[in-house]
């Protein structure tokens, strides 16, 4: 009983940070918005097998994904606030931001969810995990690729130079 009631309280939550986006199918943050469902699913999911297993091959596994996924989410906001020059909100950055991790990655915060996803997937992982972590990856590729055209149109050739140069979401990766 009390799992359904937190993934109430957490969609709540998700769809009142997402509003403005969620009456705009076409913006990124749309998008955005089912994958954060998502992980909330995989979390709640997993929760009771939090610390099962924690030197197994899946364990270890499990925790290193979840530790690279919470370095890419401390230093991408770390970033992106100081150099992003955000306007309100942190999506609306007044500067392209390419030093720290975004030199190598266009969207660090991105690869920490989808980290995280499949971090908590390899928690003890069942088909319905994988396929959701899956989901959750295929969202946010497509949140990716909407916010690169909303980038393009702000920040121009400068915007498409950086695409060049960097990859999308884990370095050296894809």
């Amino acid at each position: 009983m009390l799992i359904p009631l937190v993934f109430i309280l957490v969609s709540v939550s998700i769809a009142a940070y997402s509003w403005p986006s969620l009456t705009n199918p076409k913006s990124h943050g749309f998008f955005r918005f089912f994958a954060l469902e998502g992980i909330a699913v995989l979390v709640l999911m997993n929760i009771d097998g939090w610390f099962d297993g924690p030197l197994s091959a899946f364990g270890i596994s499990s925790w290193i994904l979840l530790l690279v996924s919470l370095f890419f989410a401390a230093e991408g906001f770390r970033v992106l606030v100081r150099f992003g020059k955000p306007a309100g909100h942190l999506d609306h950055t007044t500067r392209l931001v390419t030093v720290g991790l975004y030199k190598r990655v266009r969207h660090p915060l991105y690869g920490s969810l989808i980290l995280f996803a499949w971090g908590m997937t390899m928690k003890s992982p069942s088909v319905l995990d994988v396929c959701l972590a899956g989901g959750v990856t295929a969202i946010l590729y497509a949140t990716a690729k909407v916010e690169e055209r909303e980038s393009v149109e702000k920040f121009g050739q400068e915007y498409v130079a950086y695409m060049k140069r960097s990859r999308m979401f884990i370095p050296f990766v894809f």
